[in-house]
């Protein structure tokens, strides 16, 4: 009885249906107390946290993947109090008027040797010459030569063990996207429209997008869909793109055989700029964008090449987890993330990825909002800039990448 007093017991599932907001977890048991749900409890020391950045920004390489990467990947210590907290904010698009990405602020329940990926959105590239879009989980789009810069990328913290090969065995146990921004004419950012429950696999999360410039296209969507075109005219064209199911391609009223796209559902391509034949992105698995008559380089997450060629989608053990960015024949640059932003018609602004977080622990609140490097996000007495290296203005735009940090 006494060898087990401080044992920390695996989290047990809550039977519990949609109603709440949370995918729930019950701590603890008849050998230890559960975990705490107050994330003061989970505060900045230098033994007990693990900041993800530069240079572990994702790359799009598949080789970077398994969770043998460990750049990329989080495995839980034996001194942990039975959950982490994981804070990371979805990478800013390239210019001068971009759109930041999202930020979640997430408590997870875990066991001692679980592994986890980090997935850390890259900026999207500030030039109009040759520049692409970041890569993360959902691709952003990249430039054409009358733009201002590219989309970013999406941010993700997601289960990763062995088992995580289908929505069922991965969302329950932790899965956190924060949107990658868009730009343009305007920035769009993420995280900023209203937020709604996201039920995936059975497991209520939720849901946030972006948000929406006069014009501009679509930010990602609920249930991982991508985020639709907009023509000249103002309407959207077709409808928002499945998970799964790469971008469409449209013509905008510009004239011509010129137009754009929508983006990628999670998992997939998103379909950039065209002039001549239209066609559509790839779907999951290879999730390859689209754009100007070409497939976009392979790479889970890969952000789009110049000339506005759609980011890729971001597909894990067969789970479509991030969609691609969409984008048009000029200025619109969409972000990468839970769905992917739509593009839009030529001097407006692409649309932000979608944002979404699962399988927090019960009785804690997940955070889901728009970044603010000014006022920072609250750890043990400072904000997570000022105590763990992360950096305030990651994200805020300006071809800025994202970050995760995670305590215990």
């Amino acid at each position: 009885m006494l060898n087990n007093w401080f044992k920390k017991e695996r989290p047990i599932q809550g039977l519990i249906g949609f109603g709440g907001g949370a995918t729930g977890y019950l701590t603890g048991g008849p050998t230890g107390p559960g975990a705490s749900t107050d994330p003061n409890d989970y505060p900045f020391d230098p033994s007990y946290y693990q900041l993800f950045a530069n240079p572990a920004i994702w790359q799009g390489n598949p080789s970077h993947l398994p969770t043998s990467h460990t750049a990329t990947t989080f495995t839980v210590p034996a001194q942990h109090q039975g959950a982490i907290r994981v804070i990371g904010i979805g990478a800013g698009s390239g210019g001068n008027t971009t759109g930041k990405g999202g930020y979640f602020d997430i408590i997870i329940p875990v066991e001692t040797g679980d592994k986890f990926k980090a997935i850390v959105g890259q900026g999207g590239a500030t030039s109009s010459n040759s520049g692409t879009g970041g890569n993360g989980c959902g691709g952003g789009v990249g430039v054409d030569s009358n733009d201002t810069g590219a989309g970013g990328g999406g941010t993700a913290f997601f289960y990763a063990n062995p088992d995580a090969t289908s929505d069922a065995t991965m969302f329950p146990k932790g899965v956190a996207i924060a949107g990658g921004g868009g730009g343009g004419n305007s920035g769009n950012d993420s995280c900023v429209g209203p937020s709604s429950p996201d039920p995936i696999g059975g497991f209520n999360g939720l849901w946030r997008g972006g948000g929406q410039h006069p014009q501009g296209g679509e930010p990602g969507q609920s249930g991982g869909r991508g985020g639709r075109f907009r023509h000249q005219n103002g309407n959207f064209q077709g409808s928002n793109k499945a998970r799964g199911s790469g971008g469409d391609m449209y013509g905008d009223g510009y004239g011509g055989n010129y137009g754009g796209g929508s983006g990628g559902g999670a998992g997939a391509g998103g379909a950039g700029g065209f002039a001549g034949p239209s066609s559509s992105a790839e779907d999951a698995p290879n999730g390859r964008g689209w754009g100007y008559g070409n497939y976009n380089s392979s790479g889970a997450g890969r952000g789009g090449n110049y000339p506005m060629v759609g980011g890729n989608g971001f597909t894990f053990n067969g789970v479509n987890l991030g969609g691609g960015g969409g984008g048009s024949h000029g200025r619109c640059n969409a972000g990468g993330g839970w769905g992917g932003g739509g593009g839009a018609y030529y001097d407006k602004s692409g649309g932000s990825g979608g944002s979404g977080v699962w399988g927090w622990l019960e009785g804690s609140t997940a955070t889901l909002n728009p970044w603010s490097p000014s006022n920072g996000i609250p750890v043990n007495g400072g904000t997570v800039g000022s105590v763990t290296g992360a950096a305030y203005n990651g994200g805020e735009g300006n071809g800025n990448p994202g970050w995760i940090v995670v305590l215990w």
